[in-house]
C-alpha cells in the first residue's frame, strides 16, 4: 500500500498561534493590568497569552500553549465554562461573563471575573474566544482603595473643622488622632513630638482601636536619631528627610528591627510618618499603623500629607494666640473649599479654595443664599442640612450637586458643622466642601462595567440577579408576584452566519432598544449574553403574563434593516413566576431557562410556563448525560456487529458495527437511544474515536485469526464529520493502521454531506485514495439525487429500513426501492437492503436485484465471540 503521509493533504499553517502576534501587540497587551488570554473554541487550547495572565498563572507563556482552558479551570466550575464554550463554536453568544475559579499552577486557587467575545481569525477563518480576566484580589483592591480614599477625605473634613476651633495642641494631637482611626480604618495612631535635645520623641494623643496593642505600644520607644537603631525608622527618616515615609511592607522592611517583634505580636502591616512643623521647624510626626499590607496608596498619602499639613497650621496660629476663626492665612491655606454661612444660610466668609472651586468671585459669594449654588432637584437640600446641622448642634454630612459660574455641574462631599465661639452669642455653619465628581465619575464607570452590557446597555448578569434579589425580597414583603420572561432567538446565528458579526451585533442593540421601549421604569430588562435575554415584570395574573408575552412576541418579530437587507426573526420564551414557580434568583431562572427550551422544542416563536415535569426530564437527561461520559471513561461500551449476507452467492461480506451500552439492571441500551444524547452534547467525537479504535482492533484480530477478509462499516455522524478534531485524529489512526483501511466502510447519512457538498466531496475523495469504503446511510430518506451520488466517491448505498419494513404492505414505499435498487445499479454502486425483519422482505429485495441484506430476519446485532461463532456456522452451511 501506498505511503499514507504521502496521500495526507498538508495541514494548512495556523496563524492562532503565539508565533503569530506580533511583537507590537504583544507589548501592548503586555502592558495591561488585566489578563489577556486567547484560546481556539473548537480545541480549547491557548493560541495567545499576555504577560499579566502568565504572572496570574504562575506558567511561562510556552507552557500555557500545550494547556487548554480546562486545564486551568477548577473541575467543579468546567461544566458552566463548557456550556459557554460550547455555545460560542455554535455562533450563539459572542459575549460571556462568568465568575469562576482558576488553578494556578501550584495548584493553588483563585477566584477571577471572567470577560469573554468570540471573533474569527481572519487568517483561518477558526473562530478564537478572547478572555480578559480580573483577579477577585484586583476588584478587591480596587474596592478598597476608594472606601479608604473616602475614610480618610471624611477624617480630613471632620480635622478642618476641629481647627476652626483653635485647640490647643494637646486637644489637636487627641482629636486628630481619633478621628483619624474611627473615620480612617486605622489600627493606632500617634504624634511623636521631638524632644530637640535628645532626639527622643514621646507619644501625644495615642488613639488605639483595640486596647490590647495598648501596652505592646506603651513599650516601643522611637528616636531621630540616625546613628541609634530605633531611629532608622519611618520616624527618623520622616524627621531627617522632611517629607511623609511610608513602608508597607513594615515586617520585611530593614529598619524595622527594633520593634519587630512587637509588631508581629500584635498585627502590624504597614506604618507611616508625617511631618508637623511649627513654622520651618519639624516638631512632631503624625504615626499612622495599619493591619493591612500595602495599606497606603497615593491617594490616601496625599490626603494624610494634608491632615499633617493641616495641623501644622492650627500649631502656628495656636502659637502666635491668633483667633483662628478670623485667621484668612489659614482659612485661605485649608485645600478644601470652605464657607461659612449665618444661621440662615447666608454665606459670610469664603476661601480661595471655594472660589476657585465653583468659579465665582468673593464678592459674587459673600451675602448670597447657599441654596442658589444648588443645581437642579436640589435646590433647598443644602440650607434644609444647615438647618439640621444648627437643630443637632452638630456635625451633618452629605453629596450634593453643586452649580459653578459657568453652569457646569460638580458633586461634593460636605461636612457641615455648628461652631459656637465661647464668650460670644454667635453661631456659624461651616461648610468643608471636597470635589468628588472625578471620584464618582470613576466609581461610576467601575460599576458599570460590571453590571452593564456594553453592547446594549442593559443590565448584565451580575446587575440582574442582584436586582432580581432585590425585587424578590420586595415582593414577598408586600406579598406581590411577578413574571420573568426568558428570551432566546430561535435563528440568530443565521445573521451572523451570512450577515456578519457585525451585523449580529447591530440587530442586538435594536432588540435592547425595543426591550426597554415595552416595559415600565420600574421593569427589569437584562441581557444574559448571546441573543439571550431576561425580562422581569410585576404581573399576577396568567392572562396578564400571556398577553405581554405575546406583545414581546409581536415586538421582537417586526423586521429588522440591516445592511440594507430586512431580516426577521423570532423569539422562543420561557416564563416563570415568583413566589409560585421559585423561591430563589437561581432556580427562577434556571426553571425559565428549562421552559424556554421547551418552546423551542414545540416549534419556536412561542411561549411556555413551566412545569416541574420539565424539570424532572431535564434532571433525567443530566444523570444519563453524566453516565454517557462515566461509560466512556471507564470503557462500559462495547460492540455487535450484524451480518451483512449477499444471499445470492450465500456469503458474508460485510458487518456493521453498532455500539451498545450495558445497564445496571441488565441488558443494553442501543445506539437509538444514547447517540443522540451524545450528538447534543459533543460526546459523540471521543465516542466516535473509541468506535473506530474498536473497528480497527476487530479487523485486526480477524485478519490475524485467519479469516476471510470482510469489510467493517462504522457510523459517522455530522457532528464529526465537521469537526476538525474528527479529522486530525483520523489522520493519525490511519496512518498507524494503513494496512487495514480497505476493510473499513464509513457509513454517513445524505444530510451530513450536503451540509457543504464541495468540501465533502474533497473529504471523501481522501478517504477513498486511503482506501476507506464510503456508504450513504437510510438512503431515501434525504435528497436522493442522481446528481450529488455522481459527485461523490460514493461505493454503496443502504437502501432505508424505513421503506423496506413498509414495502410489502404499501405500493407506494415499494415503488420507492424499486427506484433506489435501478437507481443504484445504474451508477455501478453496492447495494445494501437494511432492516429486513421477514422472509418476505429478504425475497422481494432479492428479487427487485438487491443480493446483500442486512436485517433481524438473517440475524441480529451479535457480541463479538456470538459473531464468530455465526460465521463458522454460515461458512460451514455454506
Amino acid at each position: 500500500m501506498e505511503d499514507m503521509a504521502a496521500l495526507k493533504p498538508e495541514p494548512e499553517k495556523d496563524s492562532s498561534s503565539f508565533d503569530s502576534i506580533g511583537a507590537f501587540a504583544r507589548t501592548i497587551f503586555d502592558t495591561f493590568e488585566a489578563g489577556i488570554g486567547i484560546v481556539d473554541a473548537e480545541t480549547g487550547r491557548y493560541v495567545f497569552v499576555n504577560a499579566r495572565w502568565c504572572k496570574m498563572l504562575g506558567y511561562d507563556p510556552q507552557e500555557l500553549s500545550l494547556l487548554s482552558i480546562r486545564d486551568v479551570t477548577h473541575p467543579e466550575d468546567w461544566p458552566k465554562t463548557e456550556a459557554c464554550i460550547r455555545e460560542a463554536q455554535e455562533g450563539l453568544r459572542e459575549t460571556y461573563f462568568v465568575e469562576k475559579r482558576f488553578l494556578r499552577k501550584d495548584k493553588t486557587v483563585f477566584w477571577g471575573f471572567l470577560l469573554v467575545r468570540s471573533f474569527r481569525d481572519p487568517a483561518t477563518g477558526n473562530r478564537l474566544l478572547n478572555g480578559i480576566i480580573l483577579d477577585f484580589d484586583d476588584k478587591k483592591r480596587i474596592e478598597f482603595q476608594l472606601l479608604n480614599e473616602r475614610n480618610i477625605t471624611r477624617a480630613l473634613s471632620e480635622i478642618n473643622a476641629l481647627i476652626l476651633k483653635r485647640p490647643s495642641p494637646e486637644e489637636l494631637y487627641r482629636e486628630s488622632c481619633r478621628i483619624a482611626v474611627e473615620f480612617g480604618g486605622f489600627m493606632a495612631s500617634w504624634v511623636a513630638v521631638v524632644d530637640p535635645l535628645t532626639l527622643d520623641t514621646y507619644k501625644s494623643g495615642l488613639y488605639i482601636k483595640d486596647p490590647r496593642v495598648q501596652e505592646g505600644i506603651d513599650r516601643v520607644i522611637i528616636s531621630v536619631d540616625p546613628e541609634k537603631p530605633n531611629g532608622r525608622g519611618s520616624v527618623g527618616q520622616a524627621y531627617r528627610s522632611g517629607k511623609p515615609v511610608v513602608l508597607n511592607d513594615y515586617l520585611d522592611n530593614p529598619s524595622t528591627l527594633p520593634w519587630r517583634e512587637e509588631a508581629e505580636k500584635f498585627g502590624v502591616a504597614s506604618a507611616s510618618a508625617f511631618p508637623i512643623r511649627k513654622g520651618e521647624e519639624i516638631v512632631a510626626l503624625l504615626v499612622i499603623l495599619s493591619n493591612r499590607p500595602n495599606f497606603f496608596e497615593t491617594e490616601s498619602i496625599g490626603l494624610l500629607t494634608r491632615i499633617a499639613e493641616a495641623m501644622s497650621y492650627a500649631l502656628d496660629d495656636f502659637e502666635r494666640g491668633q483667633d483662628l476663626f478670623l485667621t484668612s492665612l489659614v482659612f485661605d491655606a485649608v485645600p478644601e473649599g470652605i464657607f461659612i454661612t449665618d444661621i440662615d444660610g447666608r454665606i459670610t466668609r469664603v476661601n480661595e479654595a471655594f472660589c476657585r472651586l465653583s468659579g465665582f468671585s468673593l464678592d459674587e459669594l459673600l451675602g448670597r443664599d447657599a441654596d442658589t449654588l444648588t443645581a437642579g432637584l436640589e435646590k433647598g437640600i443644602l440650607c434644609a442640612s444647615i438647618r439640621d446641622a444648627i437643630d443637632q448642634r452638630g456635625t451633618v454630612e452629605g453629596i450634593f450637586e453643586l452649580i459653578r459660574k459657568d453652569a457646569s455641574s460638580y458633586m461634593v462631599e460636605a461636612t457641615i458643622t455648628l461652631v459656637e465661639e465661647p464668650g460670644r452669642d454667635s453661631r456659624h455653619v461651616v461648610l468643608l466642601l471636597k470635589d468628588v465628581t472625578a471620584k464618582m465619575e470613576r466609581e461610576r464607570q467601575i460599576w458599570r462595567l460590571a453590571n452593564i452590557d456594553d453592547l446594549t446597555g442593559l443590565l448584565n448578569r451580575t446587575a440582574l440577579i442582584e436586582r432580581l434579589a432585590n425585587e424578590m425580597e420586595k415582593s414577598r414583603r408586600n406579598r406581590g408576584a411577578m413574571a420573568l420572561f426568558f428570551l432566546d432567538f430561535d435563528d440568530f446565528k443565521g445573521i451572523n452566519d451570512t450577515l456578519g458579526h457585525s451585523a449580529g451585533d447591530f440587530f442586538l442593540k435594536v432588540i435592547g432598544h425595543r426591550l426597554s421601549g415595552s416595559v415600565r421604569p420600574t421593569d427589569i430588562v437584562a441581557r444574559l449574553g448571546g441573543d439571550e435575554f431576561v425580562i422581569v415584570v410585576a404581573l399576577e395574573s396568567d392572562e396578564s403574563i400571556l398577553a405581554f408575552a405575546q406583545k414581546i412576541l409581536d415586538i421582537l418579530g417586526a423586521p429588522v434593516s440591516i445592511q440594507a437587507q430586512t431580516v426577521q426573526t423570532s423569539v422562543s420564551v420561557g416564563i416563570t413566576t415568583f413566589p409560585r414557580d421559585a423561591e430563589s434568583v437561581e432556580d427562577l431562572l434556571r426553571k425559565a431557562d428549562i421552559a424556554m427550551y421547551q418552546a423551542k422544542n414545540k416549534g419556536k416563536n412561542t411561549w411556555q410556563f413551566f412545569n416541574g415535569e420539565m424539570e424532572e426530564r431535564i434532571r433525567l437527561r443530566f444523570e444519563q448525560e453524566q453516565m454517557l461520559k462515566t461509560g466512556l471513561q471507564e470503557g462500559a461500551f462495547f460492540l455487535h456487529f450484524q451480518p451483512q449476507i449477499d444471499v445470492f452467492r450465500r456469503r458474508l461480506v460485510g458487518v456493521e458495527a453498532l455500539a451498545r451500552w450495558p445497564v445496571p439492571a441488565g441488558g443494553t441500551i442501543g445506539p437509538a437511544s444514547f447517540i443522540p444524547l451524545a450528538e447534543e452534547t459533543g460526546t459523540i467525537l471521543a465516542f466516535g474515536e473509541w468506535v473506530i479504535q474498536e473497528a480497527f482492533r476487530v479487523i485486526q484480530f480477524w485478519s490475524a485469526s485467519g479469516r476471510p477478509r470482510i469489510r467493517v462499516g462504522v457510523n459517522v455522524s455530522s457532528r464529526q464529520f465537521w469537526s476538525p478534531t474528527f479529522w486530525t485524529f483520523l489522520r493519525e489512526i490511519l496512518s498507524r493502521h494503513a494496512e487495514l483501511t480497505r476493510w473499513l466502510t464509513f457509513e454517513l447519512t445524505e444530510t451530513v454531506l450536503m451540509r457543504d457538498p464541495e468540501t465533502a466531496g474533497d473529504q471523501l475523495s481522501w478517504l477513498k485514495d486511503l482506501g476507506i469504503r464510503i456508504a450513504i446511510d437510510d438512503f431515501g430518506t434525504g435528497y436522493s439525487s442522481l446528481s450529488y451520488l455522481s459527485r461523490f466517491p460514493v461505493d454503496e448505498i443502504k437502501v432505508s429500513q424505513e421503506f423496506v419494513m413498509r414495502m410489502a404492505k404499501s405500493p407506494r414505499d415499494l415503488k420507492l426501492v424499486k427506484t433506489i435498487i435501478q437507481m443504484g445499479k445504474s451508477l455501478r454502486l453496492n447495494l445494501v437492503g437494511e432492516g429486513a425483519e421477514t422472509e418476505e422482505e429478504v425475497r422481494m429485495l432479492e428479487g427487485l436485484g438487491c443480493h446483500v441484506i442486512q436485517g433481524f430476519a438473517l440475524s441480529r446485532p451479535l457480541p463479538q465471540p456470538e459473531m464468530e461463532s455465526f460465521w463458522n456456522r454460515y461458512l460451514e452451511e455454506n
